[in-house]
């Protein structure tokens, strides 16, 4: 039988890893396409991109004006667009 990667023999699931880092809450994490990143977005006005074999962060990105809401993985990942309360769409 078939079981998630993080899944016990029980069934539930443990967890595998804590990603530090934000100042402020966290709103959103998306996989890349490829599942090597992981992008999480803040009420910090920053995106944190983090790497899944190391589960370090790689890059931090700055210039929303208020938190960062959601963001999005381009299809073939090699763009990430991000939503904030300050009324932009970033790329």
């Amino acid at each position: 039988t078939w079981r998630p990667p993080m899944a016990t023999a029980a069934g539930a699931f443990s967890q595998a890893h804590v990603l530090k880092g934000h100042r402020k809450a966290i709103s959103s994490v998306k996989f890349s396409p490829h599942g090597d990143l992981l992008a999480s977005t803040s009420a910090d006005k920053t995106i944190k991109i983090w790497s899944t074999s190391s589960w370090r962060c790689t890059a931090t990105l700055e210039g929303h004006a208020q938190g960062v809401n959601d963001c999005a993985w381009s299809r073939d990942g090699s763009y990430l667009a991000t939503g904030s309360d300050d009324r932009t769409i970033r790329l």
